[in-house]
Formats: C-alpha cells, sequence, structure tokens
C-alpha cells in the first residue's frame, strides 16, 4: 500500500486538505467556509476527468461556473466577517440531538432509505464541522506542539467531531450503495453546509450583513450554488457522464 505512489498522493492531499480546512474554520466564518467546503465536488468531477477520461457535459460546466461564481460573490459579499466563539449550552444540546438521531439510523441502517440515510450523513458532517471549529479555537499562547495538542485532546467538540464524522461518512456509504447517487448526493452536498451554517448562527452567534443589498446578493449567491451543486450532483452519474 506504501508503495502505491496514487495511495501516497491521496493521503498526503487529505491529510494537508485537514489542516486547511480547520485552519479556515479557526480564522473563517462558518457561512463562507461550509459552502467553500462544499465546491471539493468541483475538484472530484475535474479529478475524475483527468484520471478515468470522463467527459462532463456542457450542462456540467456551466454549473461548476455557477457554483464557482457563486461562492466568489458569496465570498467578496462577506467581506472579512469574523467567526463566532460557541456557545457550549445551546452546542451541547445540538450535539446530543444530532447524536442520537445518527444513532438511530446506525442501529436500523438496513431498515432505512437511501433517503434517510443521506440526511443522517447531512446532519452527522454538517454537525462535524461546527465542532471542530469549537475545538481548534484553542488559545495559541504555547509554541510547543504537545501544549496545543493537549489542549484538543481536553476538549469534549473533539471527541464528538471525529465520532460523527466517522458515523456520517459511514451513513454515507450506506446511503449510495442501497440507491442510485442522484437520490443521495444532492441531498448530502447540499444538506452538509446547511447544517453547518444553522449552528454558526444558532450556537456561534455568527451574523449576516445589516445592509438589505448585501442580503440580497448572498441569498441569490446561496440559491444559484445550491442549484449547482444540485445539478453537479446529478452529473457524477455515469449515465450522465458522456
Amino acid at each position: 500500500m506504501f508503495k502505491n505512489k496514487i495511495w501516497l498522493i491521496a493521503t498526503t492531499a487529505e491529510i494537508l486538505g485537514t489542516g486547511l480546512e480547520l485552519l479556515a474554520l479557526r480564522r473563517g466564518n462558518l457561512i463562507v467556509v461550509s459552502f467553500l467546503l462544499a465546491t471539493s465536488l468541483i475538484m472530484a468531477l475535474i479529478l475524475d476527468m483527468f484520471f478515468t477520461r470522463a467527459i462532463i457535459s456542457f450542462l456540467g460546466w456551466i454549473m461548476v461556473f455557477c457554483v464557482v461564481g457563486g461562492t466568489t460573490v458569496l465570498v467578496i459579499t462577506m467581506g472579512n466577517a469574523p467567526g463566532g466563539s460557541p456557545n457550549n449550552i445551546p452546542l451541547g444540546i445540538a450535539t446530543v440531538v444530532v447524536v442520537l438521531f445518527v444513532a438511530v439510523l446506525n442501529f436500523r441502517v438496513k431498515k432505512s432509505t437511501p433517503v434517510l440515510l443521506a440526511i443522517g450523513a447531512a446532519f452527522a458532517l454538517g454537525m462535524a464541522v461546527p465542532l471542530a471549529k469549537a475545538t481548534v479555537q484553542v488559545p495559541m499562547t504555547h509554541f510547543s506542539v504537545f501544549h496545543i495538542l493537549l489542549l484538543v485532546f481536553e476538549r469534549w467538540e473533539f471527541y464528538f467531531a471525529v465520532g460523527l464524522s466517522l458515523a456520517g461518512l459511514w451513513l454515507m456509504q450506506h446511503a449510495y450503495r442501497l440507491g442510485p447517487l442522484a437520490a443521495s448526493l444532492p441531498i448530502v452536498t447540499i444538506g452538509q453546509p446547511l447544517v453547518s451554517i444553522a449552528i454558526g448562527v444558532t450556537c456561534f452567534g455568527e451574523q449576516l450583513p445589516s445592509s438589505s443589498l448585501k442580503l440580497a446578493v448572498i441569498v441569490a449567491s446561496l440559491t444559484v450554488i445550491v442549484f449547482g451543486l444540485v445539478i453537479l450532483s446529478a452529473v457524477i452519474e455515469p449515465d450522465v457522464i458522456r
């Protein structure tokens, strides 16, 4: 396995990507970062095109530009909006609710529909993002890596973030296996950032701009992003990629 160059490249990219994601969560706003993470679907399509020589349809490319354009407008409109700080009581309540919902689905995975499993995966992965943000918001007063890791391991959010991420991936794989990809992938792709944003607003005190014009632009850009991601989720289907 370690001699496989593609595996080594993929693993290294995953580690670097996770590090950059945590850095973005520490410094950025959940509303922006959540949808930036969702655009990884575009990179998956482009890499698939290079490695398997799949041809993305004209509609697919239009949706790619819609997602990239909408995300760009969203980032510019939000500006340097700071990320909020976690409120432990509502964050804890939200975590318990999501954990119970995901636990029930995991125990009844064989009796659940792909759509329900995809919803559970979206909640689990979407909840893991703000929990990861809460985890990395440790004071960086110590320059020792050991001290920083010790502070991270002392936070309850860390363990729930890891557990929900694994549970979400488990549910997502079962959803993909039990039904068509077009039925479950859009739910996971769109549901995950929406859950993260909801937690960011309710548990982190993050706010949208007060300007009516900026709010209209944000709503429009989010609509374009969601529409583009839904169509792109269908483009991944082998029958659509030609």
